[in-house]
């Protein structure tokens, strides 16, 4: 979070117990998505591209004969056959010529998400935090459009902390607020989300 909250932005008598931010762990899914995402392009141009044809051109068959998979490939190599003698010259050429990069298409829409997925994880990173005060939870978000979602203590039905196979050893989870009403928070790699709910539970005990 860019800022702290100051005391002067809090209610007569209440103080500041606990502040949590957004833990680094939530780039960790966009990067290795980014990563996945060069590693395809890589592959796709040391690979290169083929031709519209080729994908209705079947070679002879190759399996043992009288074979069902030999029957395949002989019938699929027939029909290839039977259409290149009909068909158009220009549909020929438009196939022949027609190249293909599938993927290195693949490996652009996995880096287009990744870096869609990145920005909203920086922004996420950015401009989350919680507050817990003796007197209410506040969540902020958005960094263009700030917003603060407020839960007091006394209507906060419960806490749900959600952890990944990895996150869990780095105690960083997703915590998700319920209160009444219907008002609920997602807020995603929250560090130590265990340390909040027990904040506020033991203070609603005092």
């Amino acid at each position: 979070m860019l800022f702290s909250r100051k005391e002067e932005d809090l209610a007569r008598n209440e103080e500041i117990l606990l502040q949590q931010y957004t833990h680094w762990w939530i780039f960790v899914v966009p990067g290795l998505l980014l990563l996945f995402g060069f590693y395809l392009w890589l592959k796709a141009v040391s690979k290169g591209s083929f031709s519209l044809y080729s994908l209705v051109v079947f070679d002879e068959p190759t399996a043992v004969v009288d074979s069902l998979k030999y029957q395949i490939q002989f019938y699929l190599h027939q029909g290839s056959g039977l259409l290149r003698e009909h068909l158009p010259d220009s549909i020929y050429d438009f196939l022949s010529q027609t190249r293909l990069h599938p993927r290195k298409w693949l490996s652009q829409i996995v880096i287009i998400y990744a870096l869609y997925r990145l920005i909203r994880a920086t922004l996420t990173f950015l401009s989350t935090r919680i507050t817990v005060t003796n007197m209410r939870v506040l969540v902020e978000t958005g960094l263009l459009k700030p917003q603060v979602v407020e839960f007091p203590r006394m209507h906060i039905d419960a806490f749900h902390i959600k952890k990944g196979l990895f996150s869990r050893f780095l105690q960083v989870g997703t915590l998700i607020i319920q209160a009444s009403g219907g008002l609920t928070a997602r807020l995603p790699a929250i560090r130590f989300p265990q340390l909040l709910t027990t904040q506020v539970v033991e203070n609603e005990s005092l």
